[in-house]
Parts: C-alpha cells; sequence; structure tokens
C-alpha cells in the first residue's frame, strides 16, 4: 500500500468521543464498573460460539463443584477475570493520540503476550 492510499489515522474528534464511551465514570471500562468490562466479554464469547445459547446464564447457580457445569462457569468467570484488565488496556491504548498509542501499545502488547504465555 502506498502513502498516498494509507487511511487517515483518527482525528482527535473519534478520539475524545469513543473515551467518552468508554471511559468516563460509570461507563463500560471504569475501574469501578470492571463487571460491566466481563460482561461485555461474555457477550463477545457469545457471539464467537455457534449458538448463543452454549452459555447459560444459570450456570453461576450451580454450587455443586463435581457439576460440568459449575466447572465451565468457574473457567469462563477465570478467563474474564485474566482478560478484562487486558482488554481495558487495549481500549485506554486505542483512545491516545498516535505518538501515545505507540508506546502505549508497546506495554499493551507485552500484556497480551503474557497473557497469552499463561493460556499456553
Amino acid at each position: 500500500m502506498s502513502l498516498t492510499n494509507r487511511p487517515s489515522p483518527p482525528t482527535a474528534l473519534t478520539r475524545s468521543f469513543l473515551q467518552a464511551l468508554l471511559l468516563a465514570p460509570g461507563r463500560l471500562a471504569d475501574s469501578r464498573t470492571t463487571n460491566n468490562l466481563q460482561a461485555l466479554l461474555l457477550d463477545a464469547l457469545r457471539e464467537t460460539l455457534p449458538s448463543p445459547d452454549m452459555i447459560d446464564d444459570t450456570w453461576w447457580g450451580v454450587e455443586v463443584p463435581s457439576d460440568w457445569r459449575y466447572k465451565l462457569a468457574q473457567d469462563i468467570e477465570v478467563f474474564l477475570t485474566e482478560t478484562a484488565p487486558v482488554m481495558e488496556n487495549v481500549l485506554r491504548a486505542l483512545c491516545q493520540n498516535p505518538t501515545r498509542i505507540r508506546r502505549c501499545l508497546t506495554n499493551v502488547l507485552v500484556e497480551v503476550d503474557a497473557l497469552l504465555t499463561r493460556v499456553c
């Protein structure tokens, strides 16, 4: 792709709009409302599965440790707990200006790499 055909970087207005949607107090990625980010990741997980009914909200109500629903709900909870802070940092990095994006993404990529290392 030549330099003249590259898409322009996001404008300050677009970044500030994204920042207002994601990072304002009481919004999605506010540190006090991490459960909202986990709910978004759970919705994304549901969307990527072949059938949205593959994850049932009643699984979190099962209290028998030997039940497969309990184990699966616990695995999903661990996944969401591990990935929510990393995804929050990715979203925060995208709200920065282009120079800061480069600096922030290097740190975020280290976090993503550490997360992938723990998973694999």
